[in-house]
């Protein structure tokens, strides 16, 4: 496959549509996707991008230090919860999710919530959960405070993406999900310390993401 465009609305429709055919699917995971966004941006609209991957093998977004909600190539959907609320929502998932970590940094999988590792070492009680999409409409909105949860925390804890989490945000992707909800979707406001280093490495950065989402030329829509 050709190299993805991070700025391209119509790459980013591709590849939502290769990773969830399905209409009503795609519709309902991008709008939980967007619930969570939205969230992580009304606490610091300075600490999160959503990435398009340039081989189109996942969209992913980041919040603080940790990935947050991943649509997968696999009919997957990776989403990051507290474990304490996610304890109490737990007996609603009649065995449908499987929980994640990594150990010697290879993934391991459980049916038990309580075999599992926290799956991000820098945020504690993050548990990895594996949905399938088909799942997603049934079970993602039970699981939803427990995400928001998590992303108090991941938000308050120092970032390990860095400038290279920014240098990786789509803005075709956030352009596409404006389009196909019909409702506004912010883009991330990056501080001026960031594009004073976006300045300084933009020749040595590889990446396709454009560094100022506020000030981005209108290129989201080719």
């Amino acid at each position: 496959m050709a190299i993805v465009s991070r700025n391209s609305k119509i790459d980013a429709q591709e590849i939502f549509e290769k990773l969830l055919p399905d209409f009503e699917i795609r519709i309902n995971i991008m709008q939980f996707l967007v619930e969570s966004i939205n969230y992580a941006h009304n606490i610091n609209p300075d600490k999160w991008n959503l990435n398009l991957d340039n081989k189109g093998r996942f969209i992913r977004f980041n919040t603080g230090s940790g990935y947050c909600f991943t649509i997968c190539h696999n009919n997957e959907i990776h989403l990051i919860c507290n474990r304490p609320t996610l304890e109490k929502a737990a007996i609603h998932f009649d065995g449908k999710i499987i929980y994640g970590y990594y150990e010697n940094k290879k993934e391991k999988r459980s049916a038990n919530m309580k075999e599992t590792k926290d799956c991000l070492i820098r945020i504690t009680d993050s548990v990895l959960c594996i949905i399938q999409s088909k799942d997603a409409i049934q079970y993602i909105p039970i699981m939803l405070p427990s995400n928001f949860d998590y992303i108090d925390k991941a938000m308050e804890s120092e970032s390990a993406h860095g400038y290279h989490m920014k240098y990786t945000h789509s803005i075709g992707a956030i352009a596409y999900l404006n389009e196909a909800l019909n409702k506004f979707v912010p883009n991330p406001i990056y501080s001026e310390d960031y594009f004073i280093y976006a300045k300084e490495k933009a020749l040595k950065v590889k990446s396709i993401g454009y560094i100022n989402p506020i000030n981005a030329p209108n290129v989201a829509n080719k």
